[in-house]
């Protein structure tokens, strides 16, 4: 198996950045693209990930409070341990996804597309 890569606090908010410039259209935007990648102690808090794609990625101890993942595409992600209070993914396409021990009073997952999700003691 493939070691991932760490994603640092800086290129994650950087990345949030282009993305919402890529949602509304406005030039030197990008769509967050993260494949193979590895979240520790990162902080999503009130960030927008809409559209975003994230493939073969970790999050462990991670803050996803109030962040949206609306329309993204997550496929063999795992969620260690993570706050995901009042996390909004829907019409999500959600595929091979585990929460381990994540908190998730208030998630929305209206419309996505579930596929062989795992929520262990959460």
């Amino acid at each position: 198996m493939d070691e991932k890569r760490k994603v640092t606090q800086e290129e994650i908010d950087n990345a949030c950045i282009l993305h919402n410039k890529y949602i509304e259209g406005e030039d030197g935007g990008k769509q967050a693209v993260f494949e193979n990648c590895s979240f520790e102690r990162l902080s999503f808090k009130d960030k927008q990930f809409n559209s975003a794609v994230f493939r073969k990625c970790e999050f462990n101890l991670c803050d996803l409070t109030d962040t949206g993942m609306c329309f993204s595409e997550l496929h063999n992600v795992r969620f260690n341990g993570c706050n995901c209070y009042m996390l909004t993914a829907e019409e999500a396409a959600i595929r091979d996804v585990t929460f381990d021990k994540c908190y998730l009073r208030s998630a929305v997952f209206t419309h996505s597309s579930l596929r062989n999700i795992a929520f262990e003691k959460c």
